[in-house]
């Protein structure tokens, strides 16, 4: 398996010519992330249920075309598509898409009410089980999240120093008004995709 160095080096030469598609992708996201949590400005109780629906119906299958797209780009070797980001709301996809990741939310939630240290395990856990449902349609969510498991055991702190040599970044992404992490999103999705190949590559072996 390759090193978490030699990963990241990785992504960042295979966004090479992605960057305005990746930018594109993030952009498009933002932009209806923003929506949705505008709605919960108009009326407390009407507007948390429509920001509800949104994310939902709306955002987790978007969501998911960034875990599609970049398997695409790690696996492939096929240059971004923003065509290709909205193909969680594919027939083939969109209910998986949304229930894979809700019950990723819904089962890190819980057990962050135990510690928060368990909830950051579990969603180390948990983080391959939308790519596994992108490359297997006909797997279901909890097969995802079940395998996700397995392929993690004995990863999950080295997706911990990934993660934790990332925060730099994104704290000072932050200070500067959010601005850079419409190229940080692709180039981390690109990271945690070769990472998933990587960890997949030697669960088969």
């Amino acid at each position: 398996m390759k090193t978490n160095v030699e990963i990241r080096a990785l992504a960042l030469d295979q966004m090479k010519g992605n960057w305005r598609a990746g930018v594109i992708i993030t952009l498009i996201y933002v932009a209806i992330e923003a929506v949705a949590s505008g709605s919960g400005l108009i009326d407390q109780t009407v507007g948390a249920t429509a920001y509800s629906l949104i994310y939902i119906l709306g955002l987790y299958p978007l969501a998911f075309g960034f875990y599609t797209t970049f398997l695409s780009l790690c696996r492939d070797s096929k240059p971004l598509a923003v065509e290709s980001f909205f193909e969680g709301f594919t027939r083939k996809y969109f209910a998986k898409a949304i229930v894979v990741q809700l019950l990723v939310a819904i089962f890190v939630a819980l057990w962050s009410l135990l510690l928060i240290v368990p909830g950051i395990i579990k969603a180390c856990a948990y983080l391959l089980a939308p790519f596994i449902v992108a490359e297997n349609p006909n797997t279901t969510a909890m097969e995802a999240i079940q395998l996700s498991e397995k392929m993690m055991d004995g990863h999950k702190m080295d997706l911990f120093r990934i993660i934790l040599g990332m925060l730099g970044c994104v704290v000072l992404s932050v200070l500067l008004l959010g601005i850079p992490l419409l190229w940080l999103v692709p180039y981390y999705m690109a990271v945690y995709t070769n990472f998933y190949l990587e960890v997949k590559k030697e669960y088969n072996t």
